[in-house]
């Protein structure tokens, strides 16, 4: 490992190109420690998912792209585009912090991140961090971090399809440039959808229209610029009882690298994020707009053969609410943080720490410690330790204080309101790895304990003889630990991956398993390229999991999805990909009002790309 991090330093130093320093062909990461490293020699666990992963699967939304990576476990509320949850290791869906291009991308409000506001048109990698990350990046890192980095593009291309349930796409890309590079994306998503329940019987479609564009390049020698934006908007059918929705997301990044000395570099960075939704809610309809502003500054000092990084951060939330309960709310964050990668009695370190000082919920302090250690070329140990926090939402604080005839019975009174006394929500998570590297074979296994206390959950409580309050509190503890494995070799002319994680996340108070969480799920996938072809299969598999805090079982299932790509002439390819080959019926969530949401059965697409 210490070959690399010299080149890596050398390369902040001279400012160097970073991918042509790869080892093996080991992607270059930046999320495990917000400084360039490959991923082989990363002392987290980590996956990242190119740009020619996202080609060979041809998955037509990022769920799919997710739903096989090791530790990660996804839920839907029916079709493309409607409610989403994405766990990793067992914690809270919004125990994952999301990066787009370096900003924070989830919702002020609801805390989450809108997972179809992205096409894998517009991306070039996902980096996948799994483990606390507080010390880094503050409130939300629990679970691990997501960083999403849209696609830069060097060639002009377009690409259409259709398949199943009328879903169509078409997205222009384009992109230029030498010393200064600019990229533009531009498509449209459309879908008939499927029903949202089992018990229904309407499809309810989703349409989502984007634009990306980029400009990086350099200003001198010692100074580099890179302007991201990121639009999309469109529409959500829901049930009569849910009403439809209209959305606009956007994330706009800014980011200035200057080479101050041949051994400090820093780097400053500005984010927007808006998140914008419209509820026709026959019963509470509403507008919110959230805002987020975004600061940074970081200083990668190279002393030796270490790395010091020092760094403040800063965000600024503003949500408004109208109808049914109005919300003007505004809470900031400022945090300053510290990390070491060192070496030192035969292994490699990283210490790292911050503190977080939040406007409504006081001063917050993170740490972590990794270590690793390696047996032979060939093996390696790790162990990490870390804190991690999430505060509050604008919702859970503010949520305004409603009261109205429940939906469900007219007779009785719901209000609802949030709590100004609500506090951040603790974890601590430890881990134990190993890695075996040959030239053909990777074998990656780690053990990972988590324990999360004063989780904060809205619950429904009598506060009357016919009045039931929905607020948030601190009331549970967590206690998750689990097992991840990923085998990576070669069968035969294929390119194989044997994925599995087991899982033991529950409440400690009631003993229940987690809501949503198999304690089971398997991986195979199975790839090939030759001459003008590419092959690729995926099996899933999820044993049973429960929902409705426990009180409900859901059986386990299987999927098979295979896609198929041929290099029709020198610029066209025609792409193929089938969902759920084997049409299984399964369900991923179960409301105890709603019932069960549905899941697409047998599903085909054909596309077409063509660069010019």
């Amino acid at each position: 490992m210490k070959k690399t991090r010299q080149a890596i330093l050398v390369a902040l130093a001279t400012g160097l190109t970073l991918p042509t320093i790869a080892e093996e062909q080991s992607p270059i990461i930046v999320t495990a420690t917000r400084t360039a490293q490959t991923a082989d020699d990363s002392l987290a666990s980590v996956t990242v998912i190119t740009r020619d992963d996202l080609e060979m699967s041809q998955a037509h939304s990022i769920v799919e792209v997710l739903q096989n990576v090791t530790g990660l476990h996804i839920s839907r509320s029916g079709g493309i585009g409607k409610v989403t949850n994405v766990f990793i290791r067992g914690t809270e869906s919004d125990h994952v912090l999301v990066l787009v291009d370096g900003i924070r991308a989830a919702s002020a409000t609801l805390g989450s991140f809108s997972w179809s506001s992205l096409s894998p048109e517009q991306i070039d990698r996902i980096e996948i961090v799994r483990g606390a990350r507080a010390s880094l990046y503050g409130s939300d890192a629990i679970g691990g971090v997501i960083q999403i980095f849209t696609r830069k593009n060097k060639t002009n291309s377009i690409y259409v399809s259709y398949g199943s349930n009328n879903t169509n796409e078409v997205n222009l890309s384009l992109g230029g440039g030498t010393n200064w590079k600019y990229s533009i994306n531009a498509g449209h998503f459309l879908t008939d959808g499927i029903p949202i329940t089992t018990s229904s019987t309407e499809d309810r479609g989703y349409d989502n229209t984007h634009i990306s564009f980029a400009l990086n390049g350099n200003i001198n020698s010692d100074n580099k610029l890179q302007i991201a934006i990121n639009h999309a908007q469109g529409r959500n059918k829901f049930d009569s009882g849910t009403g439809n929705s209209e959305y606009e997301n956007r994330t706009i990044s800014a980011e200035y690298q200057l080479q101050a000395t041949s051994i400090w570099s820093q780097l400053f960075r500005l984010g927007d994020t808006l998140d914008y939704s419209r509820s026709y809610s026959p019963y509470y309809p509403s507008s919110i707009t959230t805002r987020r502003q975004t600061a940074a500054w970081q200083n990668d000092i190279a002393l030796s053969d270490d790395l010091l990084t020092l760094g403040i951060d800063y965000w600024n939330d503003d949500a408004t609410k109208d109808n049914s309960g109005t919300i003007d709310a505004s809470i900031n964050n400022l945090a300053t943080f510290a990390q070491y990668q060192f070496s030192s009695l035969a292994s490699d370190w990283i210490i790292a720490a911050r503190s977080d000082k939040h406007s409504d919920l006081g001063t917050n302090n993170t740490w972590n410690i990794n270590w690793g250690f390696s047996l032979s070329k060939q093996s390696h140990l790790t162990a990490s330790y870390g804190t991690a926090f999430k505060a509050a939402s604008i919702n859970d604080i503010y949520w305004p204080y409603n009261s109205s005839p429940c939906w469900y019975n007219a007779a009785l009174t719901c209000i609802t309101q949030g709590n100004i006394n609500i506090k951040p929500e603790f974890s601590d998570s430890s881990e134990i790895g190993y890695k075996f590297k040959s030239s053909k074979i990777t074998f990656t296994s780690n053990f990972f304990y988590t324990e999360t206390r004063n989780l904060i959950e809205w619950s429904t409580i009598q506060t009357g003889a016919t009045e039931y309050t929905t607020t948030p509190s601190n009331v549970s503890r967590v206690s998750i630990r689990g097992l991840e494995l990923q085998l990576d070799m070669p069968l035969g002319n294929w390119n194989s991956s044997s994925r599995l994680t087991l899982l033991d996340a529950k409440n400690i108070a009631s003993g229940k398993q987690l809501d949503r969480r198999p304690a089971t799920t398997v991986a195979f996938i199975l790839q090939r390229s030759m001459d003008n072809h590419q092959l690729y299969s995926e099996i899933l598999g999820f044993s049973e999991h429960y929902d409705s805090s426990g009180s409900i079982e859901r059986p386990g299932y299987a999927l098979v999805n295979i896609a198929y790509g041929y290099k029709l002439f020198k610029n066209t390819h025609i792409k193929l990909r089938i969902d759920n080959l084997l049409d299984k019926e399964y369900v991923t969530v179960t409301s105890s009002f709603a019932g069960d949401y549905s899941n697409s059965g047998r599903s085909a697409y054909i596309g077409l790309t063509y660069q010019f």
